[in-house]
């Protein structure tokens, strides 16, 4: 690891898109602020909270023109397009220590020969799992956010009951578990937490997790909400914009959209009228790879 040119600190979805915005409310709900919308409905978001947690989230990011060796940052200039998929594969190839991740990701570095050495005994020895941090001394603090994979029947179905019993069907226990085993998606069922198939007792710890994720923000318009919260959080990485100016500009944007125009319908995970069920079959993104050491 030590002679890895390419070793970088951290990797995560830092691009303008859906997993960025699930990114920037994770970095602000470890420092204590779980809503952006107040109770009155509208944006809260330059707070000294998220300052503070945005300030030192883009003190970890290289320099433009300096070379990450050179410098006290953990997180390259290029994990700032990253996504899923773009992220993972700087991970598997031994080239991040830590790697900010959907539980997906387990399954795929269990596959990888250069990470998944064992003890002997079915332990992994180079990798590991841990949930994401808060910050010391933070209050009301979340630091992992639940992913949309929600199974509803529309109002207008002409077919609501065979929807129902398909909904039963993928939320029993021996489908949770398949779930879990085939593509390590996390169940929605308590019962696989505590008793989970075979190799993957490793769920346990996130059960509690499971029970305190936070959200993206619930409203109707949430989808409009989402681009103008990436394309913000993408440029206040990047440091075209100043964090305060990025976060000014934020709640300004979501508070024009909250105040103009017809209601959207549609979007997750802000859930509109017309949906007469829901069950909650959902990822959490609470895992954080650790490498241990590489060959």
């Amino acid at each position: 690891m030590d002679n890895n040119p390419n070793l970088v600190g951290h990797v995560g979805q830092f691009d303008a898109y859906e997993g960025g915005v699930c990114n920037f409310m994770e970095w602000i709900g470890s420092g204590g602020q779980i809503e952006i919308l107040d109770d009155e409905g509208n944006a809260n978001i330059t707070t000294d909270k998220n300052q503070e947690s945005m300030e030192f989230l883009s003190g970890l990011i290289q320099p433009r023109f300096q070379n990450l060796s050179a410098t006290d940052a953990v997180i390259p200039r290029t994990a700032l397009t990253m996504d899923e998929g773009s992220s993972n594969s700087v991970w598997l190839a031994g080239n991040a220590i830590c790697m900010r991740q959907w539980p997906f990701a387990y399954d795929l570095t269990k596959a990888t020969n250069d990470l998944n050495a064992t003890d002997g005994s079915g332990n992994y020895t180079q990798f590991g799992i841990t949930r994401m941090p808060i910050k010391s001394g933070a209050t009301n603090a979340k630091s992992s956010v639940v992913g949309g994979a929600v199974l509803s029947v529309s109002t207008y179905s002409n077919n609501k009951q065979e929807a129902f019993n398909l909904i039963r069907y993928l939320g029993d226990q021996d489908a949770q578990e398949y779930e879990l085993t085939s593509t390590a998606n996390f169940p929605a069922l308590k019962s696989v937490f505590s008793n989970p198939p075979s190799g993957y007792e490793w769920i346990t710890d996130f059960a509690s997790a499971a029970q305190s994720t936070l959200s993206r923000p619930v409203h109707p318009k949430y989808s409009q909400m989402s681009t103008q919260i990436a394309d913000g959080f993408s440029s206040l990485l990047s440091g075209a914009k100043n964090v305060s100016t990025s976060l000014a500009e934020m709640e300004e944007d979501v508070n024009e959209i909250i105040a103009g125009g017809a209601t959207e319908t549609g979007g997750i995970p802000g859930y509109p009228v017309g949906l007469i069920a829901v069950a909650s079959l959902f990822s959490i993104g609470i895992m954080v790879a650790i490498m241990k050491k590489k060959h």
